[in-house]
């Protein structure tokens, strides 16, 4: 899953520089390699809809929500946004902030988003702006209020976080 994120990360960092709010002209490399990843990664629009055949538990994430922050499970993931399994799910419209660890690449990838839809325990997501991908030692170092247990995923529900 590692790899996937990495692509879906070099193709929302380069469609928001693309179409983003300071859009800028992609160079001739940059055009060929969001070609290719559009062509890699599905995609028809929208962010993923919910879906009862997950066989996967997925991928564990943090994600920042009213008064704190969230543990979910990364279930799908499409070039327009990710669905995600998760206890509390966010209200739709809300803008949040999804942490992902790939640790065996060495990063943190934070990905912008918005809140597209929820229903009981899944919620979609669509990319909102340009995402950031920090060398893990640095991140675990200055990261989030807590840290991602990737040994047991859910973990506890935060009481307070600081931003």
């Amino acid at each position: 899953m590692d790899d996937v994120i990495d692509m879906l990360f070099d193709f929302v960092q380069l469609h928001a520089k693309a179409t983003g709010r300071n859009a800028t002209a992609l160079d001739a490399e940059e055009r060929a390699r969001l070609l290719a990843l559009t062509k890699m990664i599905p995609g028809d629009g929208s962010a993923p809809g919910p879906d009862d055949t997950d066989e996967d538990d997925g991928v564990p994430v943090q994600l920042t929500a009213p008064g704190g922050f969230e543990t979910a499970r990364l279930v799908a993931v499409s070039r327009d946004g990710m669905r995600l399994r998760l206890a509390h799910p966010v209200r739709a419209g809300t803008a949040t902030i999804v942490r992902v660890i790939a640790p065996s690449l060495g990063f943190e990838f934070a990905f912008p988003c918005r809140v597209a839809w929820c229903d009981h325990d899944q919620m979609g997501i669509s990319f909102d702006g340009t995402p950031t991908k920090t060398p893990l030692a640095l991140a675990l170092g200055v990261g989030w209020n807590r840290q991602l247990d990737l040994r047991t995923g859910w973990g506890g529900r935060p009481v307070v976080a600081a931003a």
